[in-house]
């Protein structure tokens, strides 16, 4: 099977193939899908070329090894890799309306801590080549934005509160959004189907932008110069995107089936938010434990990881902390 004779894709994420009405992911390195990777033309442009899936694991003690390897080290830092991890996976889920930030003074590590995370989406991603917001126009960042569906699309350097605001607006954005051009006429802004990931030194001061967003704080402690060195080691990246490219081959076979169960778990994490009076990152927080609870799923169908409950109740410990600590911030 090839789709490589076929018109370019021109965004990542979920396809559905017109000859066989399958779903398969697009990635700079062609169409992952439930019997791997297969060539296909894409057109993602930079930085965005850097969406890159690896073939998948076939083993499930390779699985474990992956886990292990390329999460373990971040997961010591538990307050920061959790709402991370499961952003990134939450992403390859599919479409939703949520941000994480990670915040922190100046020289915490928190591009390359990014640029970690982005490894499940491809190996080549760094501090260097992360979408920086800065040093973009809005129309080359809203134009990133939409080609980037599906995957974590990482904004690094916001420095101001009315661009912070916009981009979180931006990934909230439903369907049938306008904005006026030049001309006075009305163009559609295309709904951003990735998860944002912004490194700032801020955060939204509304009420309106915090409930729109997951603020993860970073600082000096947290990560070691040793520490971000093995992460960033090659076994280390390709550990993690070996893990995102067989969880959606795993994903492939069930993306369009009923997820009773999935809706019924996070909709207790939410009850058990409101139950602790957590109100503006509630929805976020809730995004993000979604991701977790299918990655855990995966793992446990690979008998990959051992005792899953305890790591559940770590989950949903540090979002309930995370979230609880985003409503000081009103």
């Amino acid at each position: 099977m090839t789709y490589a004779d076929e018109p370019p894709y021109t965004t990542t994420g979920w396809h559905q193939m017109r000859e066989y009405g399958e779903w398969r992911f697009a990635h700079a390195g062609g169409l992952l899908g439930w019997d791997g990777n297969y060539p296909a033309a894409t057109d993602l442009g930079e930085p965005l070329s850097r969406y890159r899936l690896t073939d998948p694991i076939t083993d499930g003690e390779e699985v474990r090894q992956a886990w292990n390897l390329g999460l373990a080290d971040l997961l010591a830092v538990d307050h920061v890799a959790v709402p991370l991890i499961g952003a990134a996976f939450r992403a390859a889920i599919g479409s939703n309306n949520t941000t994480v930030g990670l915040v922190g003074p100046p020289a915490v590590f928190k591009s390359s801590v990014a640029a970690i995370v982005m490894h499940h989406f491809g190996t080549e991603w760094s501090a260097d080549t992360l979408i920086n917001v800065s040093a973009s126009t809005p129309a080359a960042i809203n134009q990133r934005i939409a080609v980037a569906r599906d995957v974590l699309v990482p904004l690094d350097d916001v420095r101001d509160d009315e661009t912070l605001h916009t981009l979180v607006r931006r990934f909230a954005a439903g369907q049938g959004r306008v904005r006026m051009n030049s001309r006075g006429d009305l163009d559609a802004l295309p709904t951003p189907a990735g998860l944002g990931l912004v490194t700032s030194e801020r955060r939204p001061v509304t009420a309106s932008g915090l409930s729109r967003w997951l603020g993860v704080e970073i600082w000096a402690e947290d990560f070691s110069t040793d520490l971000i060195e093995r992460l960033t080691r090659p076994e280390s990246r390709a550990a993690r995107n070996r893990l995102m490219s067989t969880f959606i081959v795993w994903l492939s076979r069930r993306l369009t089936s009923p997820r009773h169960d999935w809706v019924h778990r996070t909709g207790e994490f939410l009850a058990e938010l409101s139950r602790e009076n957590i109100r503006l990152a509630a929805r976020s927080a809730q995004e993000l434990y979604g991701g977790w609870c299918l990655l855990l799923d995966f793992l446990e169908d690979w008998n990959a990881i051992g005792a899953s409950e305890l790591v559940d109740d770590q989950v949903r410990e540090v979002l309930v902390r995370t979230a609880r600590d985003q409503e000081t911030f009103v």
